[in-house]
């Protein structure tokens, strides 16, 4: 289809109003909108930039990570349950430890049973994940890294915006990360409410920006600017 001249766009979600809703109706709503586009009115639609196969590759990395995270935060929670079921006793943090599991053998053997079979997982997804954090880090060694971020959160920001360039002002950095102020104004009143969420939810919570300016890194202002 490219080869053909064909051209391709990935937009943002767009809500049609009214009761009646077929494909008809939202192939039209859409042609109207890119016709529009087309013509010059770029509020009409909002296309998405499609990250190239490199840029997929290197967000990957951290995104397993938080994949590893949850699994051994659910495996973890597992064992506290059924401790908690059977055993009517409460688990230490950690509790899948060489110290803290040799405290364990006073359970019931059924139970150690299961937690041993637990703990198995979760060692094999610790090794995992501290084989990555060490991958990870030595990514951004070299780079310059502002005071309170820390190595592996600056890897995931690099990694899930991809390309600073794209970006021609700080105003844009802060939309995609979702931390504009949610407004409801009409006239002479203005109503600013909590921050809108609606950017990379990655970004948000790894710089840990719900709500609150940090500065950016100088080598990132300049390739904005620049």
């Amino acid at each position: 289809m490219l080869a053909a001249g064909a051209q391709s766009f990935l937009i943002t979600p767009i809500a049609h109003n009214g009761k009646r809703k077929t494909d008809k109706l939202d192939a039209r709503a859409l042609c109207l909108r890119l016709s529009r586009w087309v013509d010059g009115n770029r509020d009409e639609l909002a296309p998405i930039r499609i990250p190239c196969q490199a840029e997929q590759q290197r967000r990957e990395g951290t995104r397993r990570r938080q994949f590893l995270a949850r699994e051994i935060r659910c495996l973890a929670n597992r064992g506290h349950g059924q401790v908690a079921e059977y055993c009517h006793l409460k688990l230490p943090h950690g509790w899948w430890g060489a110290r803290k599991w040799k405290k364990l053998a006073m359970l019931d053997p059924w139970v150690l049973g299961l937690l041993e079979k637990l703990r198995e997982l979760i060692l094999a997804l610790t090794a995992q994940l501290e084989a990555l954090d060490v991958e990870l880090v030595a990514r951004v060694k070299d780079m310059p890294r502002p005071k309170g971020l820390g190595e592996l959160t600056l890897v995931t920001l690099d990694g899930e915006v991809c390309d600073w360039n794209r970006f021609n002002n700080r105003k844009q950095i802060g939309s995609y990360t979702g931390c504009c102020p949610g407004e409801h104004s009409s006239g002479g009143k203005r109503q600013v409410g909590g921050i809108d969420r609606m950017g990379n939810g990655r970004v948000r919570a790894g710089a840990g920006l719900f709500g609150v300016s940090v500065e950016l890194p100088e080598t990132f202002i300049r390739r904005v600017t620049s």
